[in-house]
């Protein structure tokens, strides 16, 4: 009987251990990715456009994201105008009318449902200077013509995302880490 019971236990055990093996991963790896931008990177624009913005697969946390427009005289703080706004998978920053010609690039540092931190960046330019290109507008050239770029609609959420995924998934795993150790133990 105690070999039959030692037996099944081992089994559940592993059972246990290779279903946790199999969704966790899928858990860690499910960070947020942006999926478009405005303007598009490397974008040709004939004016500064009224706000930069960057959407990702999923909703944001509202604290520690950051977005910086630096220009074409490395410079961020003359371009950007206001603090960046994160609205569900959305973070945007205002950019303001009399940025000169040139070269830019939007960095941002968000972070992610499940609380890890994404960064990047992409390039733009603007060709002149003067009234702001409304975002979206058509510019000299968005993309080379065999990309397509469909984004999602936002999912709206009830929540923030503001609290992370992962203490849950750790209260998971010691929960049955222990469950097995006190089955184990209550056998010998």
């Amino acid at each position: 009987m105690t070999v039959l019971r030692k037996s099944a236990s081992a089994l559940v055990a592993a059972f246990i251990a290779l279903t946790l093996g199999l969704a966790l991963p899928a858990v860690a790896s499910a960070h947020a990715v942006k999926v478009s931008s405005d303007p598009a990177e490397n974008a040709v624009l004939s004016g500064p456009p009224v706000q930069v913005s960057a959407t990702f697969n999923e909703p944001l946390q509202k604290r520690f994201s950051a977005m910086t427009i630096i220009g074409p005289d490395s410079k961020t703080d003359p371009w950007q105008s206001g603090d960046p706004v994160v609205s569900g998978a959305v973070i945007s920053v205002g950019m303001k009318p009399d940025a000169p010609a040139g070269k830019y690039t939007i960095n941002y540092r968000v972070i992610s449902e499940d609380g890890h931190p994404v960064d990047g960046s992409w390039p733009f330019t603007i060709t002149g200077s003067g009234a702001p290109a409304a975002a979206g507008a058509p510019a000299v050239s968005q993309q080379p013509s065999g990309a397509t770029s469909a984004a999602p609609t936002p999912s709206v959420d009830s929540t923030d995302g503001d609290l992370p995924m992962w203490p849950f998934v750790v209260a998971v795993v010691v929960s049955v880490g222990a469950a097995l150790f006190w089955t184990q133990r209550r056998q010998s």
